[in-house]
């Protein structure tokens, strides 16, 4: 990716992936909560497959009116059948099971900034 390619916050800046603004502690967990939210809804109503969601495939654009949630990797499921993509049943599964992984991945990152700030 070419550095004109990146999400950029809107004065200008590269954006920080989800990581870099929790290690940070720009925000914490707490407070981004509710934008995860409603980027599940989002995938979820408009039936968008994602097979990784990690804190390091979510960028924090910084705009006027607050913080949007971007995912740049992750979506589609090539690792199985077709029809995953096509049946909302198994595209909903397959969210779910990649946000159980995420929550995951935001409590381990939560402990061990809670290690380094005791």
């Amino acid at each position: 990716m070419c550095i004109r390619d990146r999400v950029r916050n809107e004065d200008g800046n590269i954006s920080l992936t989800l990581r870099e603004s929790l290690e940070k502690q720009i925000f914490s967990i707490k407070d981004i909560q509710p934008k995860l939210e409603q980027l599940k809804e989002y995938l979820l109503s408009n039936g968008i497959c994602i097979r990784d969601i990690s804190p390091s495939n979510i960028i924090c654009q910084n705009t006027a009116k607050g913080i949007n949630l971007i995912i740049i990797d992750g979506i589609g499921y090539s690792n199985i059948s077709p029809l995953t993509i096509r049946l909302p049943r198994l595209i909903n599964s397959a969210i779910i099971k990649a946000w159980k992984s995420l929550d995951i991945k935001l409590a381990r990152i939560e402990k061990s900034l809670n290690k380094t700030g005791s």
